[in-house]
């Protein structure tokens, strides 16, 4: 079966067109997920995240050599949500552990263990 030059350019027209419909067109860079993880952590305005990756020459820590969704008011955002974060554990952890060593502490206490330990003096 030969195919003419005519059947042959709408088979391919056709075959563009399904490929542009079935998402192919859909997958080009865009930021939208960098964008929705940066509102849902609430780190800063929207505005800091751009449409579509590009390159920006003073990053520190985004240091990917292609097209990024990354910009420097993003990474300084960041940088100060981890530094809260951080803090924020330290704090827990701390009282948390005050805790514990005060009540293993009355624990000890209570039990008087030290009582028949002779004690030493420090001249």
């Amino acid at each position: 079966m030969e195919m003419s030059p005519q059947r042959l350019k709408w088979l391919l027209l056709l075959w563009s067109l399904l490929a542009w419909f079935s998402g192919v067109h859909l997958r080009s860079p865009s930021c939208h997920e960098v964008r929705t993880a940066f509102q849902l952590r609430q780190i800063g305005p929207l505005n800091f995240v751009p449409d579509f990756p590009g390159r920006d020459g003073d990053l520190q820590i985004c240091t990917y050599d292609g097209p990024t969704c990354c910009t420097k008011k993003m990474e300084e955002r960041y940088q100060v949500m981890v530094r809260r974060e951080i803090l924020q554990n330290i704090h827990f952890l701390s009282y948390e552990l005050k805790y514990r060593i005060e009540k293993n502490g009355e624990a000890f206490q209570g039990r008087n263990v030290l009582a028949n330990v002779p004690q030493l003096e420090i001249q």
